[in-house]
């Protein structure tokens, strides 16, 4: 298992990416395939992690050994005396150890009285061995420490060369490489999981505002413009459609008056990627409209206007004279230059209807 750690893959898969006004860059990929990568990204890089650190843990454990066996022959001729102190605290821990040791098993045997009286000598007891097993925890971890002190320092230390543990102090050293490669590789691809976890953070808001991925949308204007759909009606030469949807088409009631929308709009480019924006978003259905339904057909945005043809009605809005729009929850009310009541277009998801066609009439204008 720690042989496989050095090849496993962290790196999410890289997607194609476009700067995006008020957004950032934006990955060429669906909101599910950006989330999936991170997803596996972090699972690559927890699974490194993992790995790194049994990587750690074990050539801590190959210097702890090489300590103890220091400790082991330090009455011996070569032994180096510079160590003397640490080797004898070594020993003195070792020692103390034992002692906890014994002491916790007596008093497992006293803890086996007769059962009269037992409760209150069984409490104390009972306190009695956390005591011991926090006082022989904090021996064991000192003594790791002094262990681990000691073969650092033979490792450092030419003068203290000691043959016999020169193989594992080397073994131990290869681990802490291979598990700093892995810290590196880590590294090194975290920039990209932050990169993600920002990326999805930004899009999944755009999308509860707009109710679509309106950045992917606009990754993709900004990439190569609007993509172009089957029209459902006969188009004039040259022009191409961008969207098509079914639609009512209806009448604003008598009296109704056109709010506009200004610099009241509550629509933000870092929802949109656009940096001009026509219409505002309404928290509510269109007035009246269930009593001026007048014809049913399709809604469709072209790369010159919006075009809505029923079974007796048409009607047809030229790109450059939409000069407002109330995006209802049920439908779009459209204003064109000239007129003084909006054309009422109800759909099922107006947002996205909107959406695309702020981004004809950017197109429009650049063009």
């Amino acid at each position: 298992m720690v042989e496989q750690a050095t090849s496993y893959q962290t790196t999410p898969p890289a997607f194609p990416q476009v700067a995006v006004p008020g957004a950032g860059v934006i990955s060429l990929a669906t909101l599910d395939e950006v989330r999936d990568a991170r997803h596996a990204g972090r699972a690559s890089a927890d699974h490194l992690d993992q790995q790194a650190t049994e990587l750690e843990e074990l050539a801590e454990d190959w210097m702890a050994h090489a300590g103890a066996l220091l400790v082991r022959r330090r009455h011996w001729a070569d032994a180096p005396q510079e160590l003397a102190p640490q080797l004898l605290e070594a020993e003195r821990l070792v020692a103390r150890i034992s002692t906890l040791d014994e002491r916790a098993a007596s008093q497992e045997r006293t803890g086996e009285a007769p059962a009269t009286g037992r409760s209150v000598v069984a409490r104390l007891l009972g306190w009695g061995g956390v005591i011991v097993r926090m006082q022989r925890a904090a021996a064991v971890a000192r003594l790791r420490r002094t262990l681990l002190s000691i073969a650092h320092a033979v490792a450092a230390s030419p003068a203290l060369a000691v043959p016999e543990l020169e193989p594992r102090l080397e073994y131990a050293t290869e681990l802490d490489a291979r598990a700093a490669g892995l810290r590196g590789a880590l590294d090194s691809v975290a920039p990209r999981l932050v990169a993600l976890d920002v990326e999805i953070q930004v899009r999944e808001e755009a999308e509860r505002k707009m109710g679509i991925d309106a950045l992917l949308l606009a990754a993709r204007f900004h990439t190569g413009g609007l993509a172009e759909v089957p029209s459902p009606i006969e188009l004039d030469a040259g022009e191409v459609a961008h969207l098509a949807v079914d639609a009512a088409l209806a009448r604003m009631p008598a009296g109704s008056r056109h709010e506009p929308s200004g610099s009241g709009s509550d629509v933000s480019t870092a929802h949109t990627g656009l940096l001009s924006w026509v219409g505002n978003l309404r928290n509510h259905p269109a007035p009246g409209h269930g009593m001026s339904r007048i014809d049913i057909g399709a809604l469709v945005l072209t790369s010159r206007r919006l075009l809505f043809v029923g079974s007796t009605e048409a009607v047809a809005i030229s790109l450059d004279l939409v000069i407002d729009v109330d995006v209802f929850t049920d439908g779009l009310a459209v204003l064109q230059l000239g007129r003084e009541s909006p054309d009422l277009f109800l759909v099922t998801a107006p947002r996205p209807v909107v959406l695309y066609l702020n981004y004809a009439l950017s197109a429009a204008q650049c063009g």
